[in-house]
């Protein structure tokens, strides 16, 4: 009898051990997996973040350094350079393509005299023309104006009012000027 109690103990023992082999061991190695699985997603979680916030960093000191640049590139201009620049763009915008025409001739040319012959004048313009607009870009403040006498009436001298040379150059000259002839108002586009 004992050998029975013996052999059932050790049935029992056997059978638990087999349905623990069987049933328990694939619950502990999900559990397991689940765990690892939920570990390495809060791992990979961290990672994410900490990279979004090294792109956002990185984004940020981009912006920043652009700004710096910028900063470098802009001419610095005391008030008056900004005052006859902002007077010479809204000029050139009233005075439309005929006004950069014969403003970029004068540049080159240094003066026009108007006696009782015009001067050598840019395609397309005459002499009263020229001069009616050259007394327009005079109120402007643009360009001055001397007369003389002599005896057979008056000489009127036209050229770049002083001070209006650099910001004459730069918005008449520069490529990416908004006030290039094509983008002139009245201008065939």
């Amino acid at each position: 009898m004992v050998a029975i109690t013996v052999g059932c103990y050790l049935l029992c023992a056997f059978g638990e051990y087999v349905w623990n082999l069987i049933l328990g061991a694939p619950k502990a190695i999900y559990a397991r997996s689940i765990a690892e699985a939920v570990q390495q997603a809060a791992t990979k979680q961290q990672i994410i973040e900490q990279r979004d916030k090294e792109i956002t960093q990185l984004t940020q000191d981009k912006a920043e350094m652009r700004r710096e640049i910028e900063a470098l590139r802009k001419p610095v201009r005391t008030p008056a350079e900004e005052h006859r620049l902002q007077a010479a763009k809204a000029a050139l915008e009233r005075r439309g393509n005929q006004g950069t025409t014969i403003l970029r001739y004068l540049r080159n040319q240094g003066k026009l005299v108007f006696g009782s012959y015009p001067p050598a004048l840019p395609a397309g313009f005459q002499g009263e023309q020229a001069h009616e607009l050259l007394n327009l870009l005079l109120d402007d403040e643009l360009v001055s104006r001397t007369s003389s006498r002599h005896p057979g009436g008056y000489d009127y001298t036209y050229e770049i009012a002083p001070g209006m040379a650099n910001v004459l150059d730069e918005l008449l000259y520069a490529e990416s000027s908004s006030l290039t002839p094509e983008r002139m108002p009245g201008s065939p586009l």
